[in-house]
């Protein structure tokens, strides 16, 4: 059996995640998780009664999908900020051969612990101050 090119397996998780975000899309765009039964509730808020850093994603991209920024930054503001982020740490990974020192900015131990401080700044906060 012929050795898999590591180019033809970036194609196959190109393809994978584009499906996938493609379904995601659709079913959120159409599907109101307010308002459907489907979507999975807050685990962590269903025992605690407190906000896990993530409560709120799926209405929020419901709202964003349909144009509602405001209604979206409302439901998780941790969200809607971390997009431009998330879109740099998938293109440094897509870039990793081309663009390495790009790549190693996204992979500073600085930078990640950054991101963790901010995810559990943003934890504490929404639940001391109702956000």
């Amino acid at each position: 059996m012929p050795a898999v090119s590591r180019r033809t397996k970036k194609i196959a998780v190109a393809v994978i995640i584009t499906a996938t975000l493609f379904v995601g899309i659709c079913l959120y765009g159409y599907f109101d998780p307010e308002q459907s039964r489907w979507f999975p509730k807050c685990l962590f808020l269903t025992l605690t009664g407190w906000k896990c850093p993530g409560c709120g994603s799926q209405r929020a991209l419901h709202q964003l999908l349909h144009g509602h920024i405001a209604a979206a930054f409302h439901y998780n503001a941790l969200l809607i900020c971390a997009i431009p982020l998330v879109a740099f740490l998938f293109s440094a990974e897509w870039l990793r051969d081309r663009c390495p020192r790009y790549y190693r900015v996204s992979r500073n131990p600085v930078f990640s612990w950054g991101i963790v401080v901010v995810t559990l700044l943003w934890w504490v906060l929404r639940n001391l101050y109702g956000w």
